[in-house]
């Protein structure tokens, strides 16, 4: 299987492109500016990663972190839509608060909010009855329900700061927007370089291998039919090395 591997590069992936917020070089692309109290709605979000359930200890937040499809092979339950009209997850939001989606707090609220709403509008009437899926569903509306009872302690509290003076204060500072440059041609080529050096051990075999082998050219379709059927934009190191050679990557998003 290719998953360790994959979870491997991801992971030098996730630390070599963290390096692009320290790159010092002149601003170019403008970004949106930030909630006025990002920090605080983090520090909320933080707060619920950290809460743990009574009977097993584990992250009480775990099944709310990712999109729903992410825990059915990536496609959403054949019901699921009919139930929920608009999907959300704990790694959304703070996609939208890192990227300056949020411009208020009632947004952010709001999506805090749905998520265990949407949980409960579509497990709620599978909790109840028998058997092992009724079972599991009423796990998850119950997690769901400890979640909501510490966000109703935390998003009043922030509500409330909202509506504050201190509040009205900080909204009217003036925010400096976030400007990132274009990366570098030779900032970029590194970092696959340094992807290239991964090395990944096998656990039963113990052997010592590049992690990027499987990943260096293209898949091929004659071998793997069904992949456009799973992957819409394939892509692999070569083709990345080209499309840098010809500068197509004009923002670090690009890239990323």
């Amino acid at each position: 299987s290719f998953r360790p591997v994959a979870k491997d590069m991801l992971a030098s992936a996730e630390e070599i492109l963290a390096l692009f917020v320290a790159q010092p070089e002149p601003t170019k692309v403008l970004y949106p500016p930030l909630l006025f109290c990002w920090k605080l709605c983090l520090s909320i979000i933080d707060r619920l990663l950290n809460m743990t359930n009574p009977g097993d200890g584990h992250q009480t937040v775990h099944y709310f972190l990712h999109p729903v499809s992410f825990f059915f092979g990536g496609e959403l339950p054949d019901d699921y839509t009919a139930k929920v009209k608009t999907p959300m997850d704990f790694g959304t939001v703070t996609s939208r608060l890192f990227e300056g989606t949020y411009q208020s707090v009632g947004a952010f609220v709001s999506d805090c909010r749905l998520i265990v709403e949407n949980c409960r509008s579509y497990y709620g009437d599978k909790a109840n009855g028998d058997g092992e899926d009724a079972s599991s569903a009423a796990s998850f509306v119950e997690q769901a329900g400890r979640l909501h009872d510490l966000m109703a302690q935390q998003m009043g509290a922030l509500v409330r700061y909202d509506q504050s003076a201190a509040a009205a204060q900080a909204k009217v500072a003036p925010v400096a927007p976030i400007r990132i440059a274009r990366p570098t041609v030779a900032f970029m080529a590194n970092m696959v370089t340094e992807l290239r050096a991964t090395k990944y051990t096998d656990k039963y075999t113990k052997l010592t291998e590049s992690a990027a082998l499987p990943f260096e050219k293209p898949v091929n379709l004659a071998f793997f039919g069904d992949y456009l059927q799973f992957v819409d934009t394939p892509m692999d190191l070569e083709t990345v090395d080209r499309k840098i050679a010809s500068g197509f990557y004009a923002t670090p998003e690009d890239f990323e």
